[in-house]
């Protein structure tokens, strides 16, 4: 299932898992920004000597690529979460995770199945959180990969509907 919506200047889709690789997507549409990686397969990750040498980087607690060009590419390992700015982020910057939340969406809690087992009480407040530290932070776009499903948010419509393009049909989401 495809969910979208809208939050200030930001725009969001949540599709199932694509085929592709997600950084093939991001890296041609953010040529010279950076992506700040929170996430790698739910830890943090660091560069090694070879990543450093090709201009990653860390700023808090994120690994932070080079400009972005079509020759980079992007550690994904499944709960990954990326920021991508244009400039670097501050040295402070201490952003909260929300991929390891398994069942984190932006959608509204009223368009969500009944959660039989936890309900849905906690969501509101994280998506509260979510769009705060968005934006404080202001990021180009956001990108989040569950086991599950990308979710993306971005100020730029073009990146949005290159996610719609490369979702999967509902019967080849799994």
């Amino acid at each position: 299932m495809i969910r979208r919506g809208h939050e200030a200047q930001y725009q969001w889709i949540q599709i199932p898992l694509p085929k592709t690789s997600i950084g093939r997507v991001v890296v041609p549409l953010h040529e010279g920004c950076r992506v700040a990686i929170l996430s790698f397969d739910s830890g943090r990750i660091q560069p090694c000597d070879e990543e450093r040498q090709a201009g990653w980087t860390v700023v808090g607690s994120a690994m932070v690529s080079p400009p972005l060009r079509d020759d980079i590419d992007i550690p994904e390992a499944g709960y990954d979460e990326w920021y991508v700015f244009e400039t670097l982020p501050d040295n402070a910057w201490a952003p909260q995770v929300f991929v390891n939340y398994g069942s984190f969406t932006l959608a509204a809690v009223s368009d969500l199945p009944p959660d039989t087992m936890y309900g849905w009480d906690w969501l509101p407040p994280l998506q509260e959180e979510f769009w705060n530290q968005l934006r404080e932070a202001q990021p180009v776009t956001f990108v989040a990969v569950s086991d599950w499903s990308v979710t993306v948010v971005s100020r730029r419509r073009d990146v949005i509907d290159a996610f719609a393009a490369v979702a999967p049909a509902s019967d080849d989401s799994r």
